[in-house]
């Protein structure tokens, strides 16, 4: 299975983030993480993705390969930033959300793992939203 991985999952795991109503974010991203190498499933980041953690963590490209790479984790980078499907921005979904979503359709990926799941509701349409802790 492949997965396109938003990078607020990775994000809140590396900074041990709480959502809200003291949601524990980083023990969920935990969780799937461990579930996604237990079921072997490939994980596909983009450069937005990269460009996101990077921001958020201060991590260079190279430390955030590694991270995956500490994790046991299959990841495949996508090469390219896919064009927004003109319809997503339209359905009032943000363009670089617009964006992740044009890669994981363009990549092939079986859904989006995502704490966002409003943001990329207006796209379940056309591929799977999915809460991390959901593919436990």
């Amino acid at each position: 299975m492949r997965i396109y991985l938003d990078s607020n999952v990775l994000i809140s795991h590396l900074r041990e983030e709480i959502g809200w109503g003291f949601r524990p974010l980083f023990l969920e991203a935990e969780a799937f993480f461990d579930e996604a190498r237990k079921k072997h499933l490939t994980l596909i980041i983009s450069i937005l993705f990269l460009e996101e953690v990077e921001a958020k963590t201060f991590l260079t490209v190279n430390e955030i390969i590694s991270r995956l790479d500490e994790m046991q984790l299959i990841h495949e980078r996508w090469g390219k930033n896919s064009m927004p499907f003109e319809k997503h921005i339209k359905a009032g979904i943000h363009y670089k959300d617009a964006v992740h979503i044009a890669n994981a359709i363009d990549s092939r990926c079986d859904a989006i793992a995502t704490f966002n799941l409003k943001d990329f509701e207006p796209a379940s349409n056309e591929i799977r939203i999915l809460n991390p802790i959901s593919v436990i």
